[in-house]
């Protein structure tokens, strides 16, 4: 009894991290790969090199790119082995497995109790104004949010703001030239002391 005990012990582990795996879903589309190829480069010419393969192409997804959709037999070969020798094929510029994408739904927009009010974002009209009339933020968060790429490196944005040249023609912003900055006068009698770049017209305080 003790030693049936020990190889079931042993069994069940097994089984589970076999049936785990198995009902794990792929990350990508079976036996195939997204490739593109050099500007002049034929695909005929790509896949004539790869009969082992039996790589195909399926359908031109870029002409202007010459990207394609293609298919090999994925029991002759072992798919990263595939993509290997795909990529250091001299006609082909850049291949990657076809990766499946999913969309993210509700959990994509943020917990931010301020998020309703925030209207450039999602606008559905909440303060008045046009709904829809914004930046499509949660429809960009369905597709990306940062995560890792499909190498598996990790996303990482950087925003680099290095001010704003007040000078340049196209921030042509509007300058009271009849308003002294900062002597405290009015100087062009309209009520504001400093409305020289500007003024408050939402508090109306002169600021």
């Amino acid at each position: 009894m003790w030693h049936f005990s020990r190889w079931l012990l042993i069994f069940i582990p097994g089984l589970v991290a076999l049936t785990f795996a198995q009902h794990q879903a792929p990350i990508y589309a079976e036996g195939e790969l997204l490739i593109q190829l050099r500007p002049q480069a034929e695909v005929t010419e790509v896949t004539a090199d790869f009969t082992a393969l039996d790589l195909r192409p399926v359908k031109l997804l870029s002409r202007r790119m010459n990207i394609w959709l293609m298919r090999f037999d994925p029991a002759r070969a072992d798919a990263a082995a595939a993509l290997v020798q795909v990529k250091q094929h001299r006609q082909v510029q850049l291949a990657q497995f076809n990766h499946h994408v999913t969309r993210r739904g509700a959990e994509a927009v943020p917990n931010d109790p301020m998020f309703a009010s925030q209207w450039a974002l999602n606008n559905t009209g909440q303060t008045g104004g046009v709904a829809d009339a914004d930046i499509d933020a949660p429809e960009a968060w369905d597709i990306a949010t940062g995560g890792t790429t499909a190498s598996g490196d990790e996303i990482v944005v950087a925003v680099i703001d290095g001010g704003a040249d007040l000078n340049h023609e196209d921030l042509d912003y509007w300058k009271n030239l009849e308003e002294i900055p900062n002597n405290g006068i009015d100087d062009d009698n309209n009520g504001y002391v400093d409305d020289y770049d500007g003024w408050n017209a939402y508090n109306s305080n002169g600021n």
